[in-house]
């Protein structure tokens, strides 16, 4: 046996046993999918997990369907797989999800505004003390 011999077979139990050493298949490589994604720019392109009933129709739900093969669709094994929905439902889905995000965001305030003029009216029918309710959302 030579030394290369003996080199390349150290080099191969280093790549096997010690911490740190190099992934075989780095969880970021097997699941890109940027290639299908820009094949396909009118579709938003994702992986879904087979093994989860839930998630799967839910997601079948909102519109994703499974790609072919001729579109670059592919899978891992028999629990993951790429799914694709339309850009179009995707981006409509996306802005619902911001908008309610924002009224939600913003709700406390409105709230606020309606009981600080219920408290004016209150004031103003029954005390006859004139506030601005302006006044009572400042402070």
């Amino acid at each position: 046996m030579s030394i290369a011999d003996i080199q390349k077979k150290v080099k191969a139990q280093e790549m096997q046993n010690i911490p740190g050493a190099y992934d075989n298949t780095p969880k970021q490589t097997m699941l890109n999918a940027k290639d299908v994604q820009e094949a396909n720019p009118d579709k938003r392109v994702r992986w879904l997990n087979l093994r989860n009933p839930d998630k799967m129709s839910s997601r079948l739900a909102e519109g994703y369907t499974r790609m072919p093969k001729e579109e670059g669709g592919r899978s891992l094994g028999d629990e993951m797989a790429l799914f694709a929905i339309p850009r179009s439902a995707y981006d409509r889905r996306v802005a619902y999800q911001n908008a309610e995000n924002d009224r939600r965001t913003t709700a406390h305030n409105k709230e606020w505004e309606r009981i600080a003029d219920g408290v004016a009216k209150e004031l103003r029918d029954k005390h006859g003390i004139s506030v601005d309710p302006e006044r009572l959302r400042k402070e």
